[in-house]
């Protein structure tokens, strides 16, 4: 009754919504689905926020995130957890534990018969959160390379119907790097097709010297 309530207030009374999620959370501490509702109603919104308000929304989110992660006991579950929890964690500034988080998805995914061998999402994730520590390091080509690598996932429900996580692209885009982007676009039409063609407009318009509004992808 509180999580439904909570759900009823997260997007017009956040304030409200925190409240009920945190007396659920008093009420039931053991469960992994209170510190994820709370990490999803602190990401809320984020990006029209002003700077500072963002990295502290960043912050709470990664710690609740967190928390959820180390109260799940299923490893499957536990794997499902890891793209989210690399890319919160990047968010937050939290530098070592992303670059953790994220090689440890791509690590478990790439086990042969792991339960959910190269996973779209943990390749995706896995190599867009590396892509853009190393573009942080200033390795470029480090970073382009895990572009590239985060594009050739076979791709996921979220992916295939949302479509690629543009971030790191839209960062290398800002940097110049047209050719590599189109590239990714490229590989991201064998799992992401719309009516619209959308990335294949997207790397046309790239390779015209323009740059496209990702928006929701981002």
């Amino acid at each position: 009754m509180l999580g439904n309530a909570a759900d009823f207030f997260m997007l017009h009374d956040r304030a409200q919504s925190e409240f009920l999620l945190l007396k659920a959370q008093a009420l039931d501490g053991g469960n992994p689905r209170w510190p994820e509702r709370l990490a999803r109603l602190h990401s809320l919104g984020k990006s029209k926020r002003p700077q500072a308000e963002r990295r502290e929304a960043a912050v709470q989110a990664f710690a609740e995130l967190e928390r959820a992660y180390g109260l799940e006991s299923e490893e499957l579950k536990r794997f499902w957890k890891l793209p989210d929890l690399a890319e919160a964690a990047f968010e937050a500034g939290e530098v070592a534990k992303a670059r953790a988080y994220a090689s440890e998805v791509l690590s478990k995914s790439e086990r042969p018969g792991f339960f959910y061998h190269q996973d779209g999402m943990a390749v995706h994730y896995g190599h867009l959160v590396l892509g853009r520590l190393a573009l942080r390091d200033g390795d470029m080509e480090k970073a382009k390379w895990h572009l590239l690598e985060s594009g050739k996932t076979k791709g996921s429900p979220t992916l295939s119907s949302g479509g690629p996580r543009m971030a790191l692209a839209k960062e290398l885009l800002d940097r110049g790097e047209r050719a590599a982007v189109v590239e990714f676009l490229r590989l991201c039409t064998a799992f992401w097709k719309t009516d619209d063609h959308r990335p294949e407009q997207w790397a046309y318009a790239i390779e015209h010297g323009k740059t496209p509004d990702f928006r929701f992808n981002l």
